[in-house]
């Protein structure tokens, strides 16, 4: 494979997973959820390899890795509170925020359940859980909030200015590969 297909194969992964972190993002601070940070690399991988994160595979064997996280502990402060109500409150904007790397896919070929949303959906399932709202995706209860869910994130990415917010935090975070929670707020109010 010549160098400059390598390169591109490495950006457009890399540019997929940029819009996907974004949209976490940009939901979690319009949520006003505490961001720590966003981050996005890229690699050559072995054979069914991946750590954490969102992940976007090509078929040039190209992993692209992102990551958006809250402050650390804030999730689990929250439920050891519950069912205070804006500790709840907190855990259904986690959902949202979750929810938004998914919907922000909604427009390209993935579906719900491609592997790159397995850590989403999980992450979606744990929340139902704490919420005491089911365990699975087995349960109506729990597929009709994450639905619920997925269309209140995908209204929050276009909200008020038409998803340019959204644009401006992935262009930046595919440039730069790493935002502070500070640096998104600063690009997407």
């Amino acid at each position: 494979m010549s160098s400059a297909r390598v390169k591109q194969s490495a950006k457009s992964s890399s540019v997929v997973t940029a819009r996907h972190e974004a949209a976490h993002a940009v939901v979690g601070v319009r949520l006003n959820l505490p961001l720590a940070y966003s981050s996005v690399r890229s690699e050559v991988i072995a054979e069914g390899g991946s750590e954490g994160g969102r992940c976007s595979y090509t078929k040039d064997k190209f992993l692209s890795v992102g990551y958006t996280a809250l402050v650390e502990g804030s999730s689990e402060a929250w439920i050891k509170v519950l069912p205070d109500p804006e500790a709840r409150e907190r855990l259904e904007a986690m959902a949202l925020q979750t929810a938004a790397g998914i919907a922000a896919d909604a427009e390209s070929d993935l579906k719900l359940g491609d592997v790159s949303h397995q850590e989403d959906l999980q992450a979606l399932v744990q929340i139902a859980g704490a919420l005491g709202i089911g365990i699975s995706t087995e349960e109506l209860a729990v597929r009709e909030w994450m639905s619920r869910a997925l269309q209140a994130a995908g209204v929050l990415l276009q909200r008020v200015d038409t998803g340019a917010a959204w644009d401006r935090v992935r262009v930046t975070l595919a440039r730069k590969r790493y935002l502070t929670g500070a640096q998104v707020r600063r690009s997407g109010q």
